[in-house]
């Protein structure tokens, strides 16, 4: 899975500097199903554990950030978003995303950080 690769790169690195907007990202495109994620962000943390001391604060950190994805309801705001993004196809994504005019924080989200034709 795409969190199995980041948690091995976190792992490499043995820290979650710089990481926010992609742990923002897999929280987000995993929150669909809440316990699904839960089980799946613990159980890779545990596969993937070797030497908990040096990992520990780490996975914890991870896990703190993640948490409100599958212990709290989705906002308002993140089911909309959510809901037109599953309504784009991919040409309608990169084609029409930047007539639409939204705001830059849904544009983002929906192009999941990639820049758009407008802003290059």
């Amino acid at each position: 899975s795409i969190f199995t690769w980041f948690l091995k790169a976190v792992i490499t690195h043995r820290r979650l500097e710089n990481c926010s907007y992609t742990v923002s990202i897999l929280s987000h495109m995993m929150a669909d199903n809440p316990r699904r994620m839960y089980q799946h962000v613990l159980r890779t943390m545990f596969r993937q554990s070797r030497c908990y001391k040096v990992l520990g604060p780490v996975f914890l950190e991870l896990k703190t950030l993640m948490m409100p994805h599958w212990t709290q309801p989705a906002t308002l705001a993140s089911l909309c978003w959510r809901t037109v993004r599953n309504s784009l196809t991919p040409k309608r994504i990169h084609s029409g995303t930047p007539q639409l005019g939204l705001p830059p924080p849904l544009e983002s989200y929906i192009l999941l950080g990639e820049p758009t034709s407008s802003h290059s």
